[in-house]
């Protein structure tokens, strides 16, 4: 029986791919078994305050990442140790906040994309999928948007005016994720004291054997409560 040109654009939600499903199985694909070596490099810069007495504060820190079947590991050089006490001392803080930015888990999540993209989605619903391009070359863009309220405790959700967190991803041919882009921004009270905060971020990737490495991150974040306003950016850049 043959159908129909109503019948087939009726029918055309369903037989499309599941963008969400195509791409967890990508994902899936990439269990970062194999050992992955980096150089870092952290770029903070943050403001606290509003006008003339808002403190600002900008560092930087250099260290290496290596994530082996033993485990993780971050190594500062003796140089960078020195470099960043020696700000220390002259009360800038900026290269010391750099340096901490760059924790254990932050690395794992830098090395181990896959598992993170994964984990960001777990309650993701996919509002479209289109061809786009990302830097030149043809792409699919996965746009969904994530409950995240459903993790949350009854005591966190009930100081939430209104949440929402999007998530934007670029995907090649092989259906590896090429470039991730997310916004989150929340609207609260707490006893009576409002505030609010926004936050985006991207991550350019590079497969790497059975790995997929987030080689770039950039994270702008603002808040604003209780009289006081802050807004920060830190941009990570790994080299393989």
């Amino acid at each position: 029986m043959r159908l129909s040109l109503v019948t087939l654009l009726l029918l055309a939600p369903a037989l499309r791919a599941d963008g969400l499903a195509d791409l967890r199985a990508a994902l899936q694909k990439l269990p970062a078994t194999q050992s992955v070596h980096a150089t870092a490099q952290v770029n903070l810069w943050s403001r606290n305050g509003k006008g003339k007495s808002a403190k600002i504060t900008q560092g930087q820190a250099h260290l290496r990442l290596q994530e082996t079947p033993s485990g993780l590991g971050l190594e500062w050089d003796q140089a960078e140790l020195h470099r960043i006490q020696a700000a220390s001392d002259a009360k800038d803080q900026g290269p010391k906040r750099a340096m901490g930015a760059l924790d254990a888990e932050k690395a794992t999540a830098l090395l181990d994309a896959a598992k993170s993209l994964l984990q960001g989605l777990k309650n993701a619903s996919l509002q479209q999928d289109r061809a786009d391009t990302w830097q030149g070359h043809p792409a699919r863009l996965l746009v969904f948007t994530v409950d995240d309220l459903k993790d949350m405790t009854e005591s966190d959700r009930k100081h939430l005016k209104s949440y929402t967190r999007t998530v934007n991803v670029w995907m090649g041919a092989d259906g590896v994720p090429l470039a991730a882009k997310s916004q989150m921004d929340l609207k609260g009270s707490f006893f009576l004291i409002s505030f609010e905060s926004h936050t985006e971020a991207s991550r350019t990737y590079t497969r790497v054997g059975d790995r997929l490495v987030a080689t770039h991150e950039e994270t702008l974040d603002s808040g604003s409560g209780a009289g006081e306003s802050s807004e920060s950016k830190t941009v990570t850049d790994l080299k393989l």
